[in-house]
């Protein structure tokens, strides 16, 4: 659906917009003071904004606070604001509205690696509403308690357009307002269908962060050989508090996320739950998952 094109391209129709709608309202006829209607440079500074989203990580939160905040620091800039105060702040809040809207559209679909399957077609009510995205699970079972649940995700990144920095921005938003208690608990639930007997009440966990480290080196195949990239991740621990006499729970699973910018308005995300065991020892970072996700994504 390429969410960020769609509001670029409003965001550039606004303007013209509403213009005609100002000068309609007031019973004038249309001018070549198009360029000026917002103030000096007003017009010239919204359409350098828009170029911005595509490159400043985190670009819909903090291009526009960074040119208001610079338009205040002069006399002049104050003076144009207390004179353009209501079409400036109409054209702003419009603008926000209509990227906030475009995160409600429908998101690309997940990244799925043939060796693995057909995914898991389950809905969860548990899922996030806002920004928009799509999932696709895999119970990967080679026996015993040697088992890996693995999420793909996709999610609508209306806080930003572009790529550039987009997986680290997404784990931060993520940190900040603990995103990843929602997805977990969604991912955990349907993890426990797969059991005869629940393997964790997702009401009952605590999730543990357990590394400062923010990135890995994964290899991956390319069409010209074995490859190397550094991907943004985060590792927690899934912790029981039913089981145990600790306040911290007992440490039941592990759960990795990576995550992987994209040009299209979305962002990659992978999640990998495995549970306490030799294999998780030895390949903490999924390193088979992580690679086979990775290269199917460059297939895109």
């Amino acid at each position: 659906m390429y969410p960020n094109i769609i509001a670029t391209i409003l965001l550039l129709i606004l303007p013209f917009a509403h213009h005609k709608i100002i000068s309609r309202i007031n019973n004038q006829e249309e001018t070549n003071e198009f360029f000026d209607y917002l103030g000096k440079s007003g017009v010239l500074i919204y359409f350098v904004s828009i170029g911005l989203l595509w490159i400043i990580p985190l670009g819909s939160i903090l291009v526009p606070v960074f040119f208001v905040a610079i338009s205040f620091i002069s006399p002049y800039g104050r003076m144009e604001w207390e004179k353009h105060t209501k079409l400036r702040l109409q054209v702003l809040s419009t603008g926000l509205v209509i990227i906030l809207l475009c995160g409600l559209l429908p998101a690309p679909s997940p990244v799925e690696p043939e060796g693995w399957g057909s995914p898991l077609q389950v809905e969860s009510s548990s899922s996030s509403l806002y920004p928009a995205g799509t999932e696709s699970a895999w119970f990967l079972d080679s026996g015993g308690n040697d088992w890996s649940f693995v999420v793909s995700y996709k999610m609508n990144t209306p806080y930003q357009f572009g790529s550039i920095g987009q997986a680290y921005s997404t784990l931060k938003i993520a940190d900040i307002f603990s995103l990843q208690d929602e997805k977990m608990s969604s991912s955990l639930e349907l993890l426990d269908s797969q059991f005869s007997f629940p393997f964790v009440d997702s009401e009952y966990v605590d999730l543990v962060k357990q590394t400062t480290q923010e990135t890995h080196t994964y290899s991956y195949q390319s069409p010209e050989g074995e490859q190397t990239i550094d991907l943004n991740f985060r590792i927690w621990s899934v912790n029981s508090l039913v089981i145990g006499t600790s306040a911290e729970g007992v440490k039941v699973a592990e759960v990795l996320f990576v995550t992987v910018g994209s040009w299209d308005g979305s962002t990659n995300m992978l999640a990998v739950i495995r549970p306490v065991s030799d294999s998780l020892d030895s390949d903490r970072y999924a390193q088979t998952y992580v690679s086979e996700w990775y290269s199917e994504l460059l297939k895109d």
